[in-house]
């Protein structure tokens, strides 16, 4: 692991807060170097989208296309709330123009 690497992760997902992206609680960030960082998030057990492709994958079936487009729209959110901030945000005049 980069050094700083896991602290500015860290730092970044504390001041996320959007429906779409996991909700951080708490964090350890050890002195010694090789220690291993530690993150709490909330417990999602639905499992990942990985292993429910391989679910559907071995039962020999498709997921879904309207989930797949639930899934890319939440997606797509998630990274615009990343990249632009809060909807609610006061837009600049220029933003306008």
């Amino acid at each position: 692991m980069h050094s700083g690497y896991a602290a500015r992760e860290i730092n970044i997902l504390q001041r996320l807060s959007h429906t779409n992206i996991v909700r951080y609680y708490d964090n350890h960030m050890p002195f010694h170097r090789h220690a291993t960082p530690w993150l709490v998030t909330k417990f999602c057990n639905i499992g990942t989208l990985k292993s429910l492709m391989e679910k559907y994958h071995l039962g020999g079936k498709l997921v879904p296309e309207l989930f797949v487009w639930q899934i890319f729209e939440s997606l797509a959110k998630a990274v615009r709330y990343c990249h632009d901030g809060p909807e609610n945000k006061p837009r600049r005049i220029e933003e306008e123009q």
